[in-house]
Parts: structure tokens; C-alpha cells; sequence
């Protein structure tokens, strides 16, 4: 029973096919604003490198933002895991989050994919330094 079960498992993760999502790796934010009269105003730069990856249950104006199913930490790296139901009531999208910025950018994934990890780099107390990889899985 138990070969049986394992061979279930693997032909199944054998269905699914392997995705690299890349987010970009910096934006351009241009800012303004304008100061009191007796003030000036600096900006810092306007680049921006990216920090996180996120997902959403529908438009990210919803502000259903997900958390990840699991997290896994190993040495210099850990993982994020999604895992999304085969019968959604709202698209999922992908959100880039940067350094600095409030701004993000997301789009819609496609619908068949099933599960999303995200590798992130990082240092010895575990603190995450930077994005490594984003894998996703549809059938």
C-alpha cells in the first residue's frame, strides 16, 4: 500500500510542469513634491530593487493578500510555498514588492497553475537578502 501511495505521488508531481516567473529585478519610481517656502526638497534615487514576492486572490486593489502555506528554512535560504485550489473564485496574480517604495507591481497568473515557490537568499541569522527564484507548477 505504501509503494502504491508513493507511486501516485510521483506521477502526479510528474504532471506538473515547471514555471520561472522573474519579477523585474529594479523599478523606476520618479517622485515630486514640493516643499514649504522656507524648505528644499531632495530626492534619494529613483531605483529601486526588488524585495519580495507576494501573491493576491484577485485584483490587488482587493487587498486579499495571501499567506504562504508554508516556510522553509535552510542554510543561506529559505522558501516560501502557495498553494492554490483547482477551483478558484478569483484570479491569482503575482506582486513584486521593492526596496523603499510603496509601489508595486502585479499581474494575473495563468489559471492552471497550482503551486508557487519563492527562494529567497539569505544571510546567517536568516534574514532575507534578496530574491533567488520564483517557480510556479500547472498541470
Amino acid at each position: 500500500m505504501k509503494f502504491l501511495l508513493i507511486l501516485v505521488f510521483l506521477m502526479t508531481n510528474s504532471l506538473l510542469s515547471e514555471e520561472k516567473i522573474e519579477c523585474p529585478s529594479s523599478i523606476q519610481v520618479n517622485k515630486t513634491s514640493t516643499a514649504p517656502s522656507d524648505w528644499k526638497f531632495f530626492s534619494g534615487s529613483n531605483s529601486h530593487l526588488l524585495a519580495r514576492v507576494g501573491f493576491y486572490s484577485g485584483n490587488p486593489n482587493e487587498e486579499a493578500s495571501l499567506v504562504p502555506d508554508s516556510t522553509k528554512t535552510k542554510k543561506k535560504e529559505s522558501v516560501d510555498t502557495w498553494r492554490f485550489l483547482s477551483k478558484k473564485t478569483h484570479a491569482i496574480w503575482i506582486a513584486c514588492y521593492y526596496i523603499g517604495v510603496d509601489s508595486f507591481l502585479a499581474k494575473e497568473i495563468e489559471d492552471n497553475i497550482k503551486v508557487c515557490h519563492v527562494n529567497y537568499k539569505t544571510n546567517k541569522l536568516g534574514t532575507r537578502l534578496s530574491v533567488k527564484g520564483i517557480f510556479c507548477k500547472h498541470y
